[in-house]
This record gives C-alpha cells, structure tokens and sequence, in this order.
C-alpha cells in the first residue's frame, strides 16, 4: 500500500469515527434540549428550539452522510489496513471492542434520533396551532 493511500485511509477511519461520536453527541445534545419546551406553548420558545432543532439536525445529518460515505473506503481496507496491523500487534481484543463501541454509539444515536424526530415534529406544530 502505498503512502499516501495509507495516509487516506487513516484520515478516513478517523473522520468515521468522528462522525459516529458526532452522530450520537447530536442525539443526545437534542434529548437535553427537547426536554426544556416541554409544554410551554410560547411563542419564543417554540421559535427558538426550532431554530435549534433544525441546526442540530443538520449536524446530524451531515454525521450520517458522513459515516455512510467513509464506511466504503474503511470496508474495503479493513483487512489490510486494520486486521493485520492488529494480528501483528495481538491487539485483535482491542479493536473488536472498538468496533462494538462505536456500532453501540451508532445505533444508540439511530435510537435517539428516531425517538426524537416524533417529539419534534410536536413541538414544531405547536406553532402551527397556536
């Protein structure tokens, strides 16, 4: 492999994993601030967690893309890039349980995310209603 297509590869698998952590950070940024309209029907506050809903979705979304688009070129040096170095190292334990981690952290974010998109959709017709 050469070196600039293992210098890649490990950006790559770093930009992935940031986006994972991003992905559920966003979830869970959202489950704290969904939390404080509640039921208040003001105006302001439904204006301003729509306001911070949208941007917060944003991030989230721009975390999916980017977790689905740097999975291809992380699956596909998987074994050379990141098997081997860790049979080499005997560090396979390592980094199965890093790979648990962060599909946990993705599918705890598709939780969140799922959960919240219907109380959203609440908050954000309040303002229709009222």
């Amino acid at each position: 492999m050469s070196e600039g297509l293992a210098v890649f590869i490990l950006v790559n698998n770093y930009f992935h994993d940031i986006a994972t952590a991003m992905f559920l950070a966003s979830g869970v940024a959202m489950r704290v601030i969904i939390k404080n309209p509640g039921n208040n029907k003001e105006e302001a506050t439904v204006k301003y967690f729509t306001d911070v809903s949208s941007k917060v979705t944003m991030l989230a979304r721009f975390s999916i893309y980017g977790l689905l688009i740097s999975s291809i070129p992380r699956m596909l040096a998987f074994k050379k890039f990141e098997w081997e170095n860790a049979v080499e190292a005997h560090h396979v334990s390592y980094l199965l349980a890093r790979h648990i981690i962060a599909f946990i952290a993705a599918c705890s974010g598709i939780y969140l995310w799922l959960k919240l998109a219907k109380r959203i959709r609440e908050i954000k017709g309040q303002t229709k209603t009222t």
